[in-house]
């Protein structure tokens, strides 16, 4: 059986030569009671701030949900900038860096072509230079021949 505060107060006991003090049984209960009352008072109060929302949004009036959503627009329109400031420098950064590897590729190119021009040029003189052998040869095998009919 639980036990109630009108329990507490409205209890009797009987009275006997070798009992308790009636007073202080009933000074000692009126604190219990006053104890309990107290605690049901705070679980009440918890009870209700339990229910409540936590996180329940402020009502604003007009004015300041205005005011809201220009702060929320100049926050978003800064966040823009930087954006697009961050993608501005990001590729001006990557252009950079193309063109220098474009620069460094037509660079190497140069230098193989003119290796490779120089090459040409040593074996067009050696073809020449065995030409000109050639032909000799020949000449002198012709003359040779002549020689000898």
């Amino acid at each position: 059986m639980a036990v109630t505060i009108q329990m507490i107060e409205t209890k009797e006991f009987r009275v006997t030569q070798t009992g308790y003090d009636p007073q202080e049984v009933d000074n000692f209960l009126d604190e219990i009671v006053d104890e309990i009352e107290r605690m049901q008072k705070e679980i009440k109060t918890l009870r209700q701030e339990a229910a409540r929302p936590r996180a329940a949004a402020p009502v604003q009036s007009p004015q300041s949900s205005e005011e809201t959503i220009r702060l929320m627009l100049a926050n978003a329109q800064r966040i823009c900038d930087d954006t697009m400031s961050d993608a501005k420098k990001r590729s001006d950064d990557i252009l950079r860096q193309a063109r220098q590897e474009a620069e460094q590729i037509v660079s190497v190119a140069q230098d193989e072509d003119r290796r490779l021009n120089d090459q040409l040029a040593l074996m067009r003189e050696a073809v020449a230079g065995y030409r000109t052998k050639f032909r000799k040869l020949i000449d002198d095998q012709m003359r040779l021949f002549k020689d000898d009919d």
